[in-house]
């Protein structure tokens, strides 16, 4: 992840916090299932965010096993760091610094929704899959193409209809990466052209209930929020209004979440 982007998951790490059990642990928990680390195993958890695969992961490895989670936001790291402790896991360390500079010997490496944030995705995952010995096994998530849309669609169509400037700027990195890894082919293919054999990708189902309110705290609660950094706080507000008439009167309740659960074994 990038520094620019940690910036936006520190502003909005509280709204991250009330979303983790509802969206990113259900995730996660996916994620450590199809890598499926063994008692014993050491684990990197790439851009591990507030630990929804860090946790899991380390109840999966066990006393003799370690994870170490990796990120660039202070905040999401210190709710992780709370998680652990409430758990009464002692396995796993969260590390503020840079993933892509890691090194280290793994048997699995985890990098749930935060390939599309490394500065360069093709050569950053490389380092990452680098990091595995043979036999070793990378997972991470992503979203399919209309993943969200309950809250991106009526989102940008407010932004559009109050600052449309606003969005003739060039798309952000991480959305041009998102994009790219939008179909379990083009996951598998990517993938497979890292080097990695019996390639696996899954979609995985979540619906969440939502209302207008719930919406815009999703929002808010990451790098979405970078759109409206130098709109001024009146025309937030309007867009605001904008939003919440949309999804009411579109009857919009239910924000769809799927993911996409990829695996990959480094051939030995």
């Amino acid at each position: 992840m990038s520094t620019g982007v940690s910036r936006f998951f520190d502003d909005g790490s509280a709204r991250f916090a009330g979303w983790t059990p509802v969206l990113w642990d259900p995730h996660g928990a996916a994620m450590v299932d199809a890598a499926a680390p063994a008692p014993g195993e050491r684990v990197l958890d790439a851009c591990c965010g507030a630990g929804s695969s860090a946790l899991p992961a380390a109840r999966a490895v066990g006393p003799f096993g370690r994870v170490d989670g990796i990120d660039l936001s202070d905040g999401l790291l210190a709710t992780a760091r709370e998680r652990a402790t409430e758990a009464g896991l002692t396995n796993l360390e969260f590390v503020h610094t840079d993933v892509t500079s890691w090194t280290g010997g793994y048997e699995v490496v985890l990098c749930g929704f935060g390939v599309f944030f490394l500065p360069d995705m093709d050569a950053d995952t490389d380092h990452l899959i680098g990091l595995l010995g043979r036999g070793g096994r990378f997972a991470m998530t992503c979203w399919p193409t209309g993943s969200l849309d309950a809250v991106f669609r009526p989102f940008f169509a407010a932004v559009s209809e109050h600052r449309p400037d606003v969005l003739e700027a060039p798309k952000p990195q991480f959305t041009e990466n998102s994009e790219r890894l939008g179909a379990e082919r083009d996951v598998a293919e990517w993938l497979a052209a890292r080097g990695l054999s019996d390639v696996r990708v899954r979609r995985r189902e979540l619906d969440i209930p939502i209302d207008a309110d719930r919406g815009w705290d999703f929002l808010h609660s990451g790098p979405v929020r970078s759109v409206l950094g130098d709109v001024e706080a009146d025309t937030v507000e309007r867009i605001r209004q904008s939003f919440r008439d949309t999804v009411g009167a579109e009857g919009i309740d239910v924000l769809h979440a799927p993911c996409l659960v990829a695996t990959g074994t480094v051939a030995g």
